[in-house]
């Protein structure tokens, strides 16, 4: 049986119920990459809210890192890192903000990524979703999931693994927003029936 594990990022305070539901399919483990809250908006949920509604809302365990947005708020900062590690059937993940796609990776990250030689990187703060297998390194962007920005869909991603990874995005809301900027060897088919993305390539072992 495939695992599962949901990616979500950018909510900046808003959690969406489709979110919700499409993250339900995660077998325990959901990954939030950063800008959880949105500090200066009072009448969005506070990051730690928002991640207590994903995880009772899902029932999976919520691991998140902040992001720029949450380094505003010393609450969110006390309750989450700037980056973490973890492994999941059996692959290291490295969850950070900001990172981006090779070879424009943040001088950051590729630091940790050369120090942690993660098999998997989730990140996120470009709000643009998208997928690439770099030098035997998965990097994902989940997208946002929050507030609309910059004519990018709200979305989420969810990454199957059988032995092979298989990641689907899968789109939030009612908007039309085109999807832009994709890294140029990243194909991604809208699937209108389904509501989804699919990345359009072989399986990655």
């Amino acid at each position: 049986m495939a695992q599962v594990v949901g990616l979500i990022s950018d909510t900046h305070g808003v959690l969406l119920p489709e979110a919700v539901r499409a993250l339900s399919a995660a077998t325990g483990t959901i990954i939030h990459a950063g800008d959880i809250g949105e500090p200066r908006y009072k009448s969005r949920l506070k990051a730690s809210d928002l991640v207590e509604e994903l995880e009772t809302g899902t029932g999976s365990k919520v691991v998140a890192v902040t992001g720029n947005v949450d380094d505003n708020c010393p609450e969110t900062v006390a309750l989450y890192p700037a980056f973490r590690t973890l492994r999941l059937f059996d692959r290291k993940f490295l969850v950070i903000h900001i990172c981006g796609f090779p070879p424009a990776v943040d001088p950051r990250a590729a630091d940790i990524i050369a120090a942690e030689h993660p098999d998997v990187v989730v990140f996120g703060h470009s709000h643009v979703p998208g997928a690439e297998l770099h030098e035997g390194t998965l990097y994902i962007n989940p997208g946002s999931a929050g507030p609309v920005r910059f004519r990018l869909p709200q979305c989420i991603a969810v990454l199957h693994f059988d032995g092979e990874y298989c990641v689907r995005f899968i789109r939030l809301g009612s908007s039309n927003n085109k999807l832009m900027a994709l890294p140029i060897n990243v194909k991604l088919l809208y699937d209108s029936k389904a509501g989804c993305f699919e990345l359009d390539r072989p399986k990655i072992r």
